[in-house]
């Protein structure tokens, strides 16, 4: 931790060690190490996975998920964007290629050996979803889904909790009282710390952080109310809307813990909590590293707003548009996008709705570059 948050006295910017934070737990996890904060690679895998969010928020890139084939030769940031996810994937596949050269598969190291075994296991399943091309995408997704939505969500943490000290002060008194200060938390706390656990989730509610959520597909034809959605349709859920319902949470505008709160101080569960996506998938990584930090920033020390601010707005909030439309199409490929028609429904009828196809020469390069940097995928045990 650097020398701001060392002198109790001194104002900090806390951005660039909570970018770094999770990053490197995702690292962990993929590559089985970390990087050292002054690593040029690392520094350039945030730089480029921050630049990414902040270009994928413009309204430009609104326009060129909605008209894909005349934006892409426009000059403007979507080629940025491009370059940089260039970038990103040669470093994936840079790694991979080091993985394979010492894969044991008696000992499986991380998330990219257990995932490189299983690809030899399936080889002969032509259906199977474990294939290099899903390998590199999934990395590419953990870590552009992963590091900035968990540090911006611990940014706005440290917001709310300079805002409203008497949450701070109770949560602070429950991780000392459960946790102490001789160790660092883990999952098992995470059932003896309701309040804790009510604020980190209200947090994840309140600041809605990814309004309409990821690009699902429909699986098969269905109607919903006066709509026909076809197979392989792209939706998008309004989360907005669920996160700020005012039946499941009174006054839904206002940061209050108390609505993961039952009427004896334990945590409610709410189907409505759905910070990220919707169906089954659940943020614990997110939660979990929430937790550690926010733990570790506290200890004995108090965050104060300078005396010349008046007021926190803690309602500006992000857009955060998912680069696996027609961005990610015209970036990866089929690696994301298929050959499935896209059709947008945005409250027309799917009849009156447009199809947007991705460019049918873009199909297939990114799996070329793949095979190229990587060689043959099959492995000797």
């Amino acid at each position: 931790m650097n020398n701001n948050f060392a002198n109790p006295a001194s104002p900090c910017d806390p951005t660039f060690l909570l970018g770094c934070a999770p990053c490197n737990v995702i690292c962990s996890i993929i590559f089985q190490n970390r990087f050292e904060y002054d690593d040029k690679t690392f520094l350039s895998l945030l730089e480029h996975t921050h630049e990414d969010l902040l270009i994928s928020s413009t309204s430009w890139m609104q326009l060129y998920n909605a008209f894909p084939l005349l934006i892409h030769y426009l000059p403007g940031s979507h080629h940025v964007l491009f370059k940089n996810i260039a970038n990103q994937f040669k470093f994936i596949m840079e790694k991979i290629k080091e993985h394979q050269e010492s894969l044991d598969f008696n000992n499986p190291r991380d998330f990219i050996d257990y995932f490189l075994i299983k690809i030899e296991k399936e080889k002969h399943n032509k259906q199977s979803e474990f294939t290099m091309d899903n390998l590199v995408v999934t990395i590419w997704d953990v870590f552009s889904a992963g590091t900035e939505t968990t540090s911006t969500t611990l940014r706005y943490g440290l917001l709310l909790l300079l805002k409203y000290p008497e949450v701070t002060a109770k949560a602070q008194e429950e991780i000392h009282r459960v946790v102490g200060r001789h160790r660092s938390p883990c999952m098992q706390d995470r059932s003896r710390m309701p309040y804790t656990d009510a604020v980190l989730h209200e947090i994840q509610r309140y600041i809605d952080l990814v309004p309409n959520g990821m690009p699902h597909a429909v699986t098969q034809d269905i109607k919903f109310r006066e709509y026909f959605i076809p197979k392989g349709t792209t939706i998008l859920v309004s989360l907005t809307s669920v996160l700020h319902d005012d039946k499941e949470f009174p006054n839904p505008d206002r940061f209050d813990p108390g609505h993961f709160l039952d009427e004896n101080g334990n945590f409610k569960k709410s189907d409505y909590f759905m910070p990220f996506s919707a169906g089954k998938q659940a943020s614990l990584l997110s939660l979990h590293q929430g937790s550690s930090s926010y733990k570790d920033l506290e200890g004995d020390r108090k965050f104060l707003l300078p005396d010349t601010v008046c007021q926190v707005d803690t309602l500006t909030r992000w857009t955060l548009l998912a680069p696996h439309s027609a961005i990610a199409e015209r970036s990866l490929g089929h690696l994301t996008a298929g050959t499935q028609p896209r059709v947008e429904v945005t409250g027309a009828p799917a009849s009156q709705a447009s199809a947007i196809r991705s460019d049918p020469s873009e199909d297939g390069r990114a799996s070329s570059e793949v095979q190229r940097t990587l060689g043959p995928t099959s492995y000797q045990n």
